[in-house]
């Protein structure tokens, strides 16, 4: 029988394929996972109830509030490089318990941020054994002891402290050792100092209110900016020598608003109505554009060598710029202090500033030299009790203005001073003008 040509192509195509052989007709395995384990998503360590000792580097975290017993601490570290989440949730003391964060000897790189330690009956975090130590977005509340405490190149980061120690407690509220930084942090109502930085310290955006001690504390060669101490116990700065400070201000601090060691340098910084001196100053120390004002001693109290430029100094009730040996004042306003506007010792170079109304009863003046060997140029002196007062002699005294005074000039004999005159000539280029 012949078939035509479409059906024997389909026959051979049927033919051909099943001479092919079908392999196995076993079926395959389970299929293999795809998706993480838990300890892979979560490689971290839950810590669910306390006390709790973290004896092992890693990651730690919490999962819910948590409240510690009587006689230990919240979390205790014996491991370095530790990493600790708080998850915003709150490590809480009780009566008879300890710290809330603690370290079991010295300890290095811990991370401890994201939640609030409260009430607990000593230090919120830290007993100053914790070297590289990082504190970030923590709020510490209510602590007896302390607030957060560590060691050498540490830092803290936008933390608030509040009322952590209590008064008479013995740590500050932020206590950090040398090499370390604060930024971006609040303190209020520490019953001791509010920020101690050990030396070549940092400390940049941070505030102090209502501390029983000193506000900022910090050691040599630190540096301050943007820092603003208000309303505290004791100074609202107390800083050692060679500091920098740059925009910070004291305000309604109960002793001076600015102790400064020696050959610091402050620039931009205001005092306001502190209860002594607005800046007290070592030895050889710059102040450049910075304020005093109101201040119930001195606004600025200089000690040998300094300088001071364009300063701002008012309203404060005792002098407004005391200065000592070897000093320069150049270019300041100095106005309505109750003594002398600018009163200096021996040595000092006074040039270019302008002092008005200064001194309340007789016996003060604008500018008030006390010893000898200074030099006094080229500053105008109005509505002063006296414009410029000389008490010693050897004083080189020239081209000053004065006027609307209770006595223009009063000088003592045994200076070189430029003529005193009412008219303007150009025979006496180092003469002084009352007028």
């Amino acid at each position: 029988m012949k078939f035509p040509t479409t059906q024997r192509f389909f026959l051979a195509l049927v033919m051909g394929t099943t001479a092919y052989g079908q392999g196995s007709l076993t079926p395959p395995g389970a299929p293999a996972p795809t998706m993480k384990s838990l300890a892979q998503i979560e490689p971290r360590t839950v810590i669910t109830a306390l006390p709790f000792t973290v004896t092992n580097a890693g990651a730690y975290y919490l999962a819910g509030n948590l409240t510690g017993i009587a006689g230990t601490n919240g979390i205790t570290i014996a491991a370095n490089n530790v990493s600790l989440d708080l998850g915003g949730f709150e490590l809480v003391g009780v009566a008879g318990s300890s710290n809330g964060i603690a370290e079991s000897g010295a300890r290095t790189n811990l991370v401890i941020g994201n939640g609030t330690i409260r009430n607990w009956p000593l230090a919120g975090v830290g007993a100053g054994n914790l070297f590289r130590a990082r504190f970030e977005r923590l709020q510490v509340l209510d602590n007896n002891g302390g607030g957060l405490g560590a060691a050498d190149n540490s830092s803290v980061a936008d933390c608030t402290v509040q009322r952590s120690p209590a008064p008479g407690g013995t740590s500050p509220a932020i206590s950090l050792g040398a090499g370390s930084s604060a930024r971006n942090c609040l303190v209020t109502g520490s019953g001791q100092i509010g920020i101690r930085i050990g030396p070549a310290g940092t400390v940049s955006e941070c505030s102090v209110q209502a501390s029983s001690g000193n506000g900022i504390e910090a050691g040599s060669a630190s540096t301050l900016s943007r820092c603003t101490t208000l309303a505290n116990g004791g100074a609202g700065f107390n800083v050692l020598d060679d500091g920098s400070l740059q925009h910070c201000t004291a305000r309604l601090n109960s002793t001076n608003g600015f102790n400064l060691g020696n050959n610091a340098t402050a620039a931009n910084c205001v005092a306001i109505s502190n209860t002594a001196s607005g800046f007290v100053l070592g030895h050889g120390t710059t102040l450049s554009a910075c304020t005093a004002r109101g201040n119930s001693r001195d606004g600025i109290v200089g000690g040998t060598g300094d300088a001071l430029n364009q300063c701002v100094v008012s309203l404060n009730r005792t002098n407004g710029i005391n200065l000592d040996f070897g000093g320069r004042v150049n270019g300041c306003t100095v106005t309505s202090n109750s003594a002398d506007g600018i009163r200096v010792t021996g040595r000092c170079l006074v040039t270019q500033n302008n002092c008005d109304g200064n001194g309340t009863t007789a016996g003060h003046a604008g500018i008030h030299v006390t010893i000898s060997d200074n030099r006094i140029e080229d500053n105008n002196l109005t509505g002063n009790q006296v414009g410029l007062l000389v008490d010693g002699n050897f004083n080189l005294i020239i081209r000053n203005k004065a006027s609307f005074n209770g006595s223009d000039f009063s000088i003592a004999g045994g200076n070189v001073s430029g003529p005193i005159s009412a008219v303007a000539t150009t025979n006496a280029p180092w003469a002084n003008f009352s007028y």
